[in-house]
């Protein structure tokens, strides 16, 4: 079993984050929105990933496991993205995503959604096998080929 020690401190550290942000009105402005998205990206990636360890050693029914692991999957990619923005407007150069880079920027993003959602009906990406155990799918390695495009 994954130990969760890091991610029940990391939700308690990014939960701190997302209030004192809040108290000190720093929400205001894209820069800080985007960090607030960020920050709350982070957050629920943080939750789902403690829920999905947790559900997978529980009699849980399976669409309730398969949900959990597909909402940790999808943020989890989607915090690199996210990231990258955030660097992009931090030193001005978000001016470049626009028409066809906006697109190349969004496709990576787009088939790891896509995978996802489809993922409870062709099981690609994941799926439980007989002993309820969590398995990697086929497709899993295009996670990691998506967050690398970004990087």
């Amino acid at each position: 079993m994954k130990l969760l020690y890091y991610d029940y401190c990391a939700a308690l550290i990014l939960l701190v984050l997302i209030f004192s942000t809040i108290i000190r009105r720093l929400t205001k402005g894209r820069l800080n929105s985007c960090f607030m998205d960020l920050l709350i990206m982070a957050e629920i990636t943080v939750i789902a990933d403690i829920l999905s360890v947790r559900l997978d050693t529980r009699q849980v029914p399976e669409a309730i496991k398969q949900l959990v692991h597909i909402v940790y999957l999808v943020t989890h990619n989607m915090a690199t993205p996210l990231y990258v923005i955030y660097l992009m407007i931090l030193t001005d150069t978000d001016y470049r995503l626009k028409g066809r880079t906006k697109v190349l920027f969004i496709i990576p993003m787009a088939v790891v959604i896509t995978i996802a959602l489809s993922n409870p009906f062709t099981l690609w990406l994941f799926y439980f096998d007989e002993t309820k155990g969590y398995t990697r799918g086929i497709l899993f390695p295009v996670l990691y080929v998506s967050v690398v495009i970004y990087m």
